[in-house]
């Protein structure tokens, strides 16, 4: 940090001591007190305008350098995003043509383990039906009630690989906004804002209140 730079900081500082010690003391009840607040507001804004212009080309500056890093840095990640996109959709697509395979052999296998518990059970009915002693027709009974069909599991081909995962995101999409339920609305208070502005007192809104709120400004002599 150069001397003059030092020097300009630490007058800084002790001007705004000054004037945050003058702003929290100073009691404004009369017309005196509101003039002098006036005057120490318009210091306020005198030495504002000073820091930003005091810092303006070391900010300048490092924006500069934060431009080139961030350019530098952008055109380096966006080759990575890149391939990282490639890859990801071309795994992608593997992978849900891996589970629509998977989900069709698994139909396919359970519809003929359903049809071959289907005909053991028939049978053992059958075998019940032509029994002719209690005992036995019921073993066969009760054989024929206790028969379930085996759920029939498929392993993918896509293989488990660590760090690597597949996730569901479910999302929304509006297909006609219309009949959306007020539940999901959002009002636009910019807007509301924009037309309170251009409208002033003149502004009617249903369901909105608009009203002024006063403010003082200073201009920087």
């Amino acid at each position: 940090m150069s001397t003059d730079l030092s020097t300009d900081l630490a007058r800084h500082d002790e001007q705004q001591t000054d004037l945050l010690a003058q702003a929290r003391a100073l009691v404004v009840d009369s017309p005196d007190s509101y003039t002098l607040a006036a005057t120490i507001l318009a210091g306020a804004k005198a030495l504002h305008k000073a820091v930003v212009e005091h810092y303006a080309p070391m900010k300048h500056a490092a924006d500069a350098a934060k431009k080139t890093i961030l350019a530098s840095e952008r055109a380096e990640l966006d080759q990575l995003d890149t391939v990282e996109r490639f890859l990801k959709g071309k795994m992608l697509s593997y992978y849900n043509q891996e589970e629509r395979r998977k989900g069709l052999e698994q139909l396919r296998l359970q519809a003929e383990a359903d049809e071959a518990a289907r005909h053991e059970r028939a049978a053992l009915e059958k075998l019940a039906a032509r029994s002719k002693k209690p005992e036995t027709r019921e073993r066969y009974a009760e054989q024929a009630k206790a028969l379930f069909t085996p759920v029939v599991s498929v392993v993918s081909e896509a293989p488990k690989l660590s760090g690597i995962s597949t996730r569901k995101t479910w999302k929304a999409r509006v297909t006609d906004p219309a009949i959306v339920p007020r539940e999901f609305l959002t009002v636009d208070e910019k807007k509301l804002e924009a037309y309170a502005r251009a409208m002033k007192e003149g502004a009617r809104v249903a369901g909105v209140e608009f009203y002024a709120e006063e403010s003082i400004a200073v201009t920087a002599r």
